[in-house]
């Protein structure tokens, strides 16, 4: 007859099925970790219990804050356009002001363009008037080579070029 101790040993646990292994019952590891387990877990209870009572705090104060910062950013919005129009006088004003400094910068570099050109006109008017009154005292002078008598009536209208073959003084039509 078997021993009482060999009946309690085929109740063993045993391995995972497969190779051949004694006979036992099979091992319920989760079981096991769970006893193993459950009294540290009942000692954590208070410690989750703390840990969830703080993030519930955590969250009222996120939503808290996040009210807070809504009227932050309503009162900076409304102080914002409550500024427009007078950051848009003073826009103007800055746009106006560097207009009127190019303006006045392009006006100073015309002036002095101008005076270049009344400078360079004075140097080289007398040298063209003297060109022109030589051309003229040589029309004047020329001797004609026309007969004395009248000259048949004039056309109508002048070419550019006939006023000099004329060598009239220019005088009248």
């Amino acid at each position: 007859m078997p021993r009482v101790r060999d009946l309690l040993y085929r109740l063993r646990p045993s391995g995972a099925p497969g190779a051949a292994n004694p006979p036992g019952v099979p091992a319920d590891r989760a079981r096991e970790a769970a006893d193993e387990l459950a009294p540290v877990f009942l000692l954590l209870e208070p410690v989750e219990t703390e840990c969830q009572g703080i993030v519930a705090a955590a969250q009222h104060d996120a939503e808290a804050q996040r009210a807070h910062d809504r009227e932050v950013v309503r009162d900076l919005l409304a102080s914002a356009e409550a500024r427009v129009p007078a950051e848009r006088e003073a826009a103007r004003v800055r746009a106006r002001r560097s207009a009127d400094e190019r303006a006045a910068a392009a006006a100073g570099r015309g002036e002095a363009s101008a005076e270049q050109v009344r400078r360079r006109c004075e140097e080289q008017l007398p040298h063209h008037v003297d060109l022109v009154v030589a051309r003229v005292w040589e029309l004047v002078t020329e001797p004609t080579t026309e007969p004395a008598t009248e000259p048949a009536a004039e056309p109508a209208v002048e070419s550019a070029a006939e006023p000099a073959q004329r060598h009239d003084t220019g005088v009248g039509p």
